[in-house]
């Protein structure tokens, strides 16, 4: 999901509320259950749309284009918001490596705090969006997003136990 706004509900049902597309949330991409991220590679820039927009069931992974919409945060989940976050646009976007990255909140802290990332020019299946700083997060099961139909423990850990992934 994207939000055009940064007026909301309280911590504990900001998953539930973009899920129900309430709260200015608009839902943007998913990926069912299964052992592979999102197949974009268009690096969560939102230039690319594929499949029909579905329910939480959907199979198979759809986005819409969001490339020319003007927002300012993300919002990933798993299907079942058992682990989410809400991020600013500018902390997912630009370039780096292994660098930490402003969460707002997620379903870990209702307080910001930082985490590793990656985002990187040459990598398609980047970015990769993680709870925690991104080496614990694949072991742990917190990788929230990821692209190019990346599998490994990155999707197996998550996507396929928590119902899959939306953005």
């Amino acid at each position: 999901w994207i939000r055009l706004s940064t007026e909301g509900t309280k911590a504990r049902q900001r998953c539930q509320a973009a899920r129900d597309g309430e709260d200015g949330w608009t839902w943007v991409r998913h990926v069912p259950s299964g052992d592979k991220w999102h197949p974009a590679k268009d690096q969560l820039t939102g230039s690319e749309a594929y499949g029909s927009k579905g329910t939480q069931s959907s199979d198979p992974a759809w986005s819409i284009k969001f490339d020319s919409i003007d927002f300012d945060e993300f919002m990933f989940a798993t299907g079942d918001c058992q682990k989410w976050m809400r991020v600013k646009k500018d902390q997912v976007y630009g370039w780096y490596s292994n660098a930490q990255r402003e969460v707002e909140e997620s379903s870990t802290s209702e307080r910001p705090y930082k985490a590793r990332w990656y985002r990187r020019a040459n990598n398609r299946e980047d970015p990769w969006i993680t709870l925690r700083d991104h080496s614990t997060s694949v072991k742990e099961g917190e990788v929230l997003y990821g692209e190019n139909n990346f599998g490994n423990i990155h999707a197996s850990n998550v996507v396929a136990v928590n119902n899959g992934a939306n953005v």
